[in-house]
């Protein structure tokens, strides 16, 4: 397309300096023809005489209708190239869209590979560790499980400060872990050491918090078992009750008792009371 504007360039200059000699040659012929007069009147007259051979000749060479067709064929020949070239850029377009979905695709599986990798052997791993006191029961197993059960760091919250209501009194106190769900408290964790027994003052404990911060769920272990429960209005739900020995056989239950579920996707809110 360049080399074509070059040649009609090079074409409207021979063309130019045609008419231009032309116009010179006629225009000194009719000034030994047709001399100068003193009259303004006349000397316009001349002039327009001495143009309209240039003129004549410029409308008789230019061949008008080759013009426009060239024109026209110059105006279908960039349509067709634009339209090629959007459908080339649509084909890349549509490519490229192909390889990002692939690509994410595969790492999607490549992350879900690797956390059941990662899974896998802290399952395997846990039922023999040792734990020295509660916070070791938070690091070695509670932190991993939430993280494995599907919830993001950012969804999890330690140390939650809370207001217990027991009888008339309003007793202070603190949430060992909560999980988010859409930015709400979710479910409430408890931790005990690995020597404490798991008692009705313990579950008591972990629903009350579970109550005040309007968690659905609440759950509670000593490293060695692992309790979870459905607040209800009269009575509670038992979701789970799992030695952590059983850890890797009943994971499927543990995620879909804790695991998170959106509350467009829940079926019950954490009922009021």
């Amino acid at each position: 397309m360049i080399q074509e504007n070059r040649d009609w360039t090079a074409t409207y200059l021979i063309m130019s300096l045609v008419l231009g000699l032309t116009y010179a040659v006629v225009s000194g012929i009719l000034e030994q023809i047709l001399p100068r007069s003193s009259d303004p009147a006349t000397n316009w007259v001349q002039a327009l005489t001495r143009g309209l051979p240039a003129a004549a000749f410029a409308f008789a060479v230019i061949d008008r209708p080759a013009l426009r067709r060239r024109s026209g064929d110059v105006a279908l020949k960039l349509a067709t190239q634009s339209e090629a070239h959007r459908t080339e850029l649509r084909r890349t377009a549509d490519e490229a869209s192909a390889t990002i979905r692939d690509l994410s695709e595969r790492l999607r599986i490549a992350t879900a590979t690797a956390r059941e990798s990662v899974r896998g052997a802290w399952t395997r791993e846990i039922p023999t560790t040792a734990y020295s006191n509660e916070v070791e029961v938070e690091c070695k197993l509670i932190y991993p499980l939430l993280r494995l059960a599907g919830y993001a760091a950012n969804d999890l919250r330690m140390r939650e400060a809370l207001t217990v209501q027991l009888g008339r009194q309003q007793v202070r106190g603190e949430a060992d872990w909560v999980a988010l769900v859409d930015n709400q408290p979710y479910l409430v964790v408890e931790a005990k050491a690995s020597d404490q027994q798991l008692t009705a003052e313990v579950h008591e404990q972990a629903r009350s918090y579970a109550y005040a911060l309007g968690a659905p769920l609440y759950c509670y272990t000593n490293g060695h078992e692992i309790r979870a429960y459905r607040r209800g209005i009269r009575n509670d739900t038992e979701l789970t009750r799992c030695p952590v020995p059983d850890l890797l056989r009943q994971w499927k239950s543990i995620v879909t008792a804790i695991g998170p579920v959106s509350a467009a996707h829940r079926s019950d809110e954490a009922p009021g009371e």
